[in-house]
């Protein structure tokens, strides 16, 4: 994830998606090869309970009494940190996907084709002509590594043996920074011809005959998920979306529109910023339809992000106009107000994002201070939510009655269109909680719900916590500009 990318996830998505938090580092130490075989792994190496990942029904077992991070800086999907003879190992899960030469399109959810510039999604089956074997990506990992690290030495290279398909686990000894030696490990086992996952092991000499066990132990628990069944889950999931979406007309949405909302936004004890949302009828050009205006302020360690988004959808559906403008700058030289944007502010870095959605066709242009790049997708029918209709779920979504639906939208933070699910649970005492999950690679957020509908607070998978406010509460802390 580059930097806009992080900073559209921090400035325009905390209501729609998950914020990012600092990069998760390895620890930086290592040491010798073992002289002895590390021992077996025991059956309460692992605990009962499977993590899980929804993009390809990936899931595994962590190792009892460790730490899981979902979201990361360096594009894995887990981080795992446990403690093993006295020290602590790091197990990373990436998903790796190969850009095919030639694509059999298929029907699974989840997938959606870019038309124009950046990565190809898979959609379907690959050209067999295009694959390549377990073995060749193990041999393709140990040239990788021996290219990076010169002085590196393979230790040792077995087969595992998941549930789901053969693995392979190679380990290597190489120095850090500081010239220590460190052990690595990497296991590679293929979920679909285009799509591997690789588990990375990063540990100290000292701790590598405990942690070895425990690595392989985690590698064997992998399961994937059949295709068939992912594919009639993500269906079903669309099915019951598209079958809500019938009942949202102009009349409906118009009807939900909610003129201004305050959010706080806090980490711990700590305040963080805020957020102002309009909503109106309105019209672009010729079109009339509905308009969203989000202003966000948010404070990250000695620097502050303000962002301005508006959305337009116009009422005949086919049409939709959004541009997110975020602006980067040191704290102390925070405007009053938290304005998005001083041009002329030496100190700050601005970002730009404009789309706009002609029928099932959509153009994103991302402007930042050295680049400008287009992107197109082509949206599925019937099933694609826009932005305006995003921001206004909290109003929308039904809340008598279990649900998970299935929707395609545009992410921000993800940068492409994406498959999302909300899943709608009812408690007991009649309030309720909204999991959303903005891609499927990242982890759920969690909105709840008073029973008689109000939003009571909205938990972020880093951390934060978004909850309603007023502006009269907001103004002191954050010097709001009088009206």
């Amino acid at each position: 994830m580059n930097v806009r990318q992080r900073l559209y996830a921090i400035s325009t998505a905390l209501l729609l998606t998950a914020l990012i938090p600092p990069s998760l580092t390895a620890p930086a130490a290592a040491a010798e090869a073992p002289k002895t075989p590390p021992a077996a792994a025991t059956p309460s190496t692992l605990a009962a309970e499977r993590w899980r990942e929804h993009s390809y029904g990936l899931s595994l077992l962590p190792p009892l009494g460790s730490h899981l991070f979902e979201i990361s800086a360096d594009q894995a999907v887990l981080r795992i940190v446990g403690s093993a003879g006295g020290g602590e190992y790091s197990i990373k899960v990436f998903i790796k996907k190969r850009k095919p030469a030639h694509f059999i399109r298929g029907s699974i959810p989840g997938r959606v084709q870019q038309t124009g510039n950046g990565d190809t999604t898979e959609t379907g089956e690959a050209d067999p002509k295009n694959l390549l074997t377990l073995d060749q990506i193990v041999q393709t990992a140990i040239q990788q590594v021996a290219d990076s690290q010169p002085t590196a030495v393979l230790l040792d290279q077995k087969p595992l043996k998941p549930k789901t398909a053969p693995a392979s686990v190679v380990y290597f000894k190489l120095k850090n920074m500081k010239q220590q030696p460190w052990v690595l490990g990497q296991a590679f086992m293929q979920m679909t011809p285009l799509a591997t996952v690789m588990l990375q092991l990063d540990v100290d000499e000292a701790q590598y005959a405990q942690a070895r066990p425990i690595f392989e132990a985690v590698c064997s628990s992998i399961e994937v998920q059949n295709p068939k069944e992912l594919e009639e889950q993500r269906v079903a999931q669309v099915a019951r979306g598209a079958e809500w979406r019938k009942g949202l007309g102009t009349t409906t949405l118009h009807a939900a529109l909610v003129p201004e909302q305050w959010f706080r936004i806090t980490e711990g004890d700590h305040d963080k910023g805020y957020m102002c949302v309009t909503q109106k009828s309105d019209k672009q050009g010729e079109l009339t339809g509905i308009r969203i205006d989000v202003q966000t302020h948010i404070e990250m360690g000695q620097q502050v992000v303000d962002s301005l988004a508006n959305f337009f959808q116009a009422d005949n559906g086919e049409s939709e106009i959004w541009s997110i403008r975020t602006t980067l700058r040191p704290l102390i030289s925070k405007p009053a107000g938290g304005a998005a944007g001083k041009q002329n502010d030496p100190d700050a870095t601005t970002w730009a994002e404009t789309g706009v959605r002609d029928k099932l066709k959509i153009t994103v242009t991302h402007e930042g201070p050295t680049e400008k790049k287009d992107s197109h997708w082509e949206v599925p029918p019937n099933s694609y939510v826009s932005q305006a209709e995003l921001w206004m779920f909290d109003a929308l979504l039904p809340h008598k009655k279990p649900t998970e639906m299935g929707f395609y939208a545009y992410t921000p933070n993800a940068g492409r269109v994406s498959f999302r699910t909300e899943r709608v649970v009812v408690q007991s005492d009649g309030t309720v909680l909204v999991y959303s999950r903005p891609i499927l690679e990242q982890p759920e957020q969690v909105s709840y719900f008073k029973a008689t509908g109000g939003l009571i607070k909205r938990m972020l998978p880093s951390g934060q916590v978004v909850f309603p406010a007023t502006r009269q509460e907001l103004a002191a802390r954050w010097s709001l500009k009088p009206r």
